[in-house]
């Protein structure tokens, strides 16, 4: 039996290739025998932004987003009241957010680059009692809890730290002074700050604009800053509002880092090129 027989009547035969071949047919040969660098296998990898949600309205932009630390503010003196502790400790507030003595108290870690809530107290704490029922969730989101107030706190009044803003510059800073206290007193907020220590997030407790509030009727006047609608200005209404912008923060944070990368993955294709 002839080998022609052995071969599929349907298969086309091999066409023989000479000794040279085309400009394009190397080309080709070589283009896909070519190893993938590291650059070409990462610039596969397409960015998935995860914060699709539209930005909420309590949120301010990073552009616009007021920083809390500057050169003043960093040296600023606070006493924290640690959870499970008699005695405050006295440090600076620039410090502390950054983490630098973070541990020496119960309940102390290590929260440097993370985002900060910080509930300011007035005339209640249910807001503080409120956020250490989902200290845990924020938590997840590299989002630590603290109080301030312009009063001493008594010792274990609160499962969270509680910072003691004696100076008031904290309070002052961010606006949060009673307009009728004397200079004592301080409007009950939730304040959120993203890790470059920028206030994203003023969400008042218990004051604001009246939802009935009509310009030239009379009613209430905007607080500047204010980042909540008037009619979310209750305690639930303020929790509910923090871990949403908390959350949309954190996709904010991975789609900068999604991007950042891929600034980096073209810089060193670039490079590449360039050798």
């Amino acid at each position: 039996m002839s080998n022609h027989h052995l071969l599929h009547p349907h298969h086309p035969l091999p066409i023989p290739l000479g000794r040279k071949r085309s400009s394009e047919a190397i080309s080709s040969h070589d283009e896909t025998s070519r190893p993938p660098s590291r650059a070409h296998a990462h610039i596969k990898k397409r960015p998935r932004f995860k914060n699709h949600l539209e930005r909420p309205r309590y949120v301010t932009e990073k552009a616009s987003s007021i920083p809390l630390l500057g050169e003043a503010s960093g040296r600023v003196e606070v006493d924290v009241l640690w959870p499970a502790k008699e005695e405050m400790e006295r440090q600076l507030f620039g410090e502390f957010l950054s983490g630098k003595r973070a541990g020496k108290g119960a309940g102390g870690g290590n929260w440097s680059g993370g985002f900060s809530v910080l509930c300011f107290l007035g005339y209640t704490i249910e807001h503080l009692k409120s956020l250490s029922q989902v200290a845990s969730l924020l938590g997840n989101f590299d989002a630590h809890i603290f109080g301030v107030s312009l009063f001493p706190p008594p010792p274990n009044s609160s499962s969270l730290p509680i910072i003691h803003d004696y100076t008031r510059s904290l309070t002052l800073q961010l606006g949060l002074m009673h307009p009728l206290g004397g200079g004592r007193q301080s409007l009950d907020a939730i304040v959120v700050l993203d890790r470059e220590n920028r206030r994203r997030m003023l969400l008042p407790v218990g004051w604001g604009v009246p939802t009935a509030a009509v310009p030239g009727q009379g009613g209430g006047r905007p607080v500047v800053g204010c980042t909540a609608p008037p009619e979310d200005n209750s305690v639930q209404s303020a929790v509910g509002n923090c871990v949403k912008g908390v959350e949309w923060l954190v996709g904010e944070r991975e789609e900068e880092g999604e991007v950042n990368e891929m600034a980096d993955v073209e810089m060193e294709m670039d490079e590449e090129g360039g050798v």
